[in-house]
């Protein structure tokens, strides 16, 4: 006979972490928005649906938006997953964390908004000197300017360090 399971409590990081869960949603509507505007560009290039879309979305845009989203949803979902596990696995959560879950979110919104702005900016030959740093790229999945490629690489490593936990922790004789 098997026992009733046992009922989960959520810790406030956890609750935290559900705009992590929107927002993978969000981008992943994005992603899947932008793939049919690229099969609809094989199908009528000069148009969609009579519209000049191309004045506002050029390909190569709309490509690179592409990509670039389906890197952040799955990113976006694995920190925010780890973030989630990290109080059961831990068998506690440090002190701030729930600080620290949102510091973590806002980054993720800079880099999000920054690259995808950048990107925008680059093709559109609105950054001169400073596509390399701000705008795109033109790799074939990491687009993003390096400003923004070196942002990205922050909050996982955060993550990773437990930032709230790390300092009490170093104090301890």
């Amino acid at each position: 006979m098997h026992s009733a399971p046992l009922a989960l409590k959520l810790t406030p990081s956890q609750w935290a972490t559900g705009w992590f869960f929107g927002i993978v949603a969000l981008l992943f509507l994005a992603q899947s928005l932008l793939g049919g505007v690229l099969a609809h560009y094989r199908v009528e290039t000069g148009g969609f649906y009579g519209f000049d879309i191309a004045r506002w979305l050029p390909y190569n845009l709309a490509r690179t938006w592409h990509l670039q989203l389906a890197i952040f949803w799955i990113a976006t979902a694995w920190v925010g997953g780890g973030l989630f596990l990290a109080s059961w696995v831990g068998g506690g959560e440090p002190k701030h964390q729930k600080t620290g879950v949102y510091a973590l979110l806002g980054a993720l919104v800079v880099v999000v908004a920054g690259s995808m702005t950048g990107e925008s900016f680059g093709i559109n030959d609105k950054l001169g000197k400073l596509w390399f740093w701000f705008g795109h790229q033109g790799s074939e999945y990491l687009d993003l300017g390096r400003f923004c490629s070196s942002c990205w690489q922050w909050p996982p490593l955060l993550a990773v360090s437990d930032v709230s936990g790390a300092p009490a922790r170093l104090q301890e004789p």
